[in-house]
C-alpha cells in the first residue's frame, strides 16, 4: 500500500480523491483507555465509511487489545475539518487511538503494536473494496 503521510492542515488535503483517509490522533491526558473511531457526519459515501469503521473496529481493536470508547466520540470528530476539504467520493474516518492518561505505554512503548492495527486495518478495508470491484 502507498500511504501518503499529510499533516493536519496540509494543503494536499484541499480536494483529495483517495482511497481513503484516515486521520489518527491520540487522546487527551485523562486517565481513561481505549480507542474511538468516528466518520462523517453526513458523508456521501456512507457503505464505504461503514466499511471502514468496522474494519478498525476489528482489527485495530484485535491488534492492540483495547475497547471501543464511543460514548467519547464528540462533534469534534464528526465534523473534523479535513472531512470538509477532501471529496466527498473519498472514504474517511478519524481514529483516536488511545487516551495519553491510560493508554501511554501501549501509544509509546508499542508503536508498532499500534501501526500494526492501522495498517491492518487500512488492508482490510482494501480487500474489501477489491472484493466489491470485482463482483
Amino acid at each position: 500500500v502507498d500511504a501518503v503521510i499529510l499533516d493536519e492542515y496540509d494543503p494536499r488535503l484541499e480536494n483529495l480523491d483517495a482511497p481513503l483517509l484516515v486521520s489518527l490522533h491520540a487522546d487527551s491526558c485523562i486517565d481513561l483507555s481505549g480507542y474511538k473511531v468516528a466518520n462523517r457526519a453526513s458523508s456521501s459515501v456512507p457503505a464505504e465509511d461503514a466499511v471502514l469503521l468496522a474494519c478498525i473496529n476489528q482489527h485495530y481493536a484485535a491488534a492492540t487489545g483495547l475497547s471501543a470508547h464511543p460514548d467519547t466520540i464528540t462533534h469534534d470528530m464528526t465534523s473534523y475539518h479535513a472531512f470538509r476539504r477532501i471529496l466527498p467520493s473519498t472514504p474517511a474516518a478519524i481514529l483516536e487511538m488511545g487516551f495519553l492518561g491510560g493508554d501511554q505505554l501501549l501509544l509509546v512503548d508499542q508503536a508498532d503494536t499500534v501501526a500494526a492495527g492501522v495498517a491492518e486495518s487500512i488492508e482490510c478495508y482494501l480487500a474489501e473494496e477489491r472484493e466489491k470491484d470485482d463482483e
